[in-house]
């Protein structure tokens, strides 16, 4: 156990170690401070310093993290657009509601802490609008978690109140190992760009809780699009993999339903079809009009035109680094419908002068037209990304409502391996084995640095529990 905390402490020296790797990726980064306290609740009448009573917990993150130890253990997409691994460490304190007894009452929950590092990984795909966050934390249940010695100092020099005398029967000391899985995925269509609704199913299981739970986070206000990037915060850089981005319009079969679950990829095919559109149009203008000899010196700028319009329509969502793509989508397009009709029926060749001028003008103007879509709207799209599409300023209010069945809790029924030892621990049947926790507050973000507030509300745990509430406060620093 001695070997455990200590190891716990070393975490500094790793992410020295990972922070020396920083120079060799190119990726998002960030640290991020949470502290959680009834001392943040709205109203001071809400104040009950009871059950969950304090949570700290400090996050780093960054690609240069994967070379650090477990990284192997964590799940991933097989093609996400990114990804970032964390490194964590954090305390929780749980204890009854009467602070003052001594001994144990048999109608309460035990005194319980929680000392534990984290390594975590977020795999992000832009283009399917989705997420999957993997978390393995190892840790110690009980004195060696010095929750004890951190709520007694902090009683005493930080905000004077009742010193608590119940620690000695607190949960004795036991090794926690958790397993954290989330997955997120936006089912409802986005039907704005300043509401955002998704869904979420997350499970845990280890020797400190096993549970599984279903949730739904909505998010209202000026906004970036949640799967833009793992980090969430404004980022200038490239967030999509061209080369991934090409897989993927490949060999996937892309439906509407799909499309709007990902407003990237809806905007994206948005202008393709737009933009094949126009192009239909001026071939017939020009299968009409062939025999005008003025069309000839109209040709350039009706191709300019035709590019220039095109980019007026194309919603601000499309990002620069999707262009090469789009090019990849349309040379494979046309090759996959000259495969299918070769396979189907034999070309017609053209029988008459006409039909081959018409066939020789698609296939330069489609080159020219492609040329000049990228070529002159290239500079002007960074521009619009940067002011539309990617939002440096975000200010949002959100709520995560999420429902749990739970199996086993040992801040209540006390670790897997040292249970006997236990002055006191809560029975398997006065477990609550449904829960539900609902966090809501605001986010205010600028650039890479992000402030968030919100108020949690959990319904009771054990059957002659009440229920609780506390505050929660989030720093973020992203570079």
């Amino acid at each position: 156990m001695k070997i455990l905390v200590q190891i716990l402490f070393l975490l500094p020296v790793w992410v020295e170690l990972g922070l020396a790797q920083i120079s060799n990726y190119n990726s998002q980064n960030y640290v991020r401070l949470q502290w959680e306290n009834d001392i943040f609740a709205l109203r001071r009448n809400e104040l009950t310093d009871r059950y969950f009573t304090n949570g700290i917990r400090i996050d780093i993150a960054g690609k240069y993290l994967q070379k650090l130890p477990l990284s192997k253990l964590l799940l991933r997409f097989k093609n996400p657009t990114d990804e970032l691994y964390g490194l964590s460490i954090g305390q929780n304190m749980y204890t009854p509601i009467d602070l003052t007894k001594t001994e144990v009452d048999s109608l309460d929950r035990p005194y319980a802490g929680w000392l534990y590092i984290s390594r975590s990984l977020i795999s992000n795909d832009a283009m399917k609008g989705q997420r999957l966050t993997s978390e393995l934390d190892i840790g110690v249940i009980g004195e060696a978690s010095f929750a004890r010695q951190t709520q007694i100092w902090f009683h005493k020099n930080v905000v004077p109140s009742t010193i608590p005398q119940g620690w000695g029967n607190q949960i004795r000391n036991d090794l926690g190992i958790n397993y954290y899985v989330k997955f997120e995925k936006r089912f409802i269509p986005q039907v704005h760009q300043n509401l955002d609704i998704i869904q979420s199913v997350e499970g845990n299981v280890g020797f400190v809780s096993n549970f599984v739970g279903l949730g739904t986070l909505i998010r209202v206000g000026f906004l970036n699009d949640y799967f833009q990037n793992a980090m969430g915060l404004y980022d200038q850089s490239d967030v999509v993999n061209v080369g991934e981005l090409r897989k993927f319009y490949r060999k996937e079969m892309i439906t509407k339903k799909e499309r709007m679950q990902s407003p990237l990829l809806n905007q994206t095919f948005i202008a393709i079809e737009d933009l094949n559109q126009k192009k239909a149009k001026i071939v017939e203008a020009l299968a009409a009009n062939f025999w005008n000899d003025s069309l000839k010196k109209d040709l350039d700028s009706i191709i300019v035109w035709t590019a220039s319009d095109i980019y007026d329509k194309i919603d601000s969502n499309i990002i620069k680094q999707n262009l090469d793509s789009l090019q990849s989508y349309f040379e494979y397009e046309l090759k996959s419908k000259q495969e299918k009709k070769s396979r189907t029926e034999k070309i017609k060749k053209p029988t008459t002068p006409k039909e081959a001028r018409i066939v020789r003008i698609e296939r330069v103007l489609n080159k020219r037209i492609t040329r000049a879509f990228y070529e002159k709207t290239e500079a002007s799209l960074g521009e619009v990304i940067e002011h539309k599409a990617k939002r440096k300023f975000q200010a949002y209010f959100f709520l995560n409502p999420v429902f749990r069945a739970v199996f086993d809790n040992s801040f209540l029924q006390g670790g897997i391996f040292q249970s006997r030892k236990n002055v006191y621990t809560i029975s398997a049947d006065r477990l609550e084995r449904f829960y539900a926790n609902v966090e809501y507050g605001i986010a205010i973000s600028y650039g890479k640095l992000q402030l968030g507030y919100s108020q949690l509300f959990r319904t009771k745990e054990f059957k002659e529990a009440f229920n609780q509430q506390w505050g929660k406060i989030m720093l973020t620093v992203g570079w």
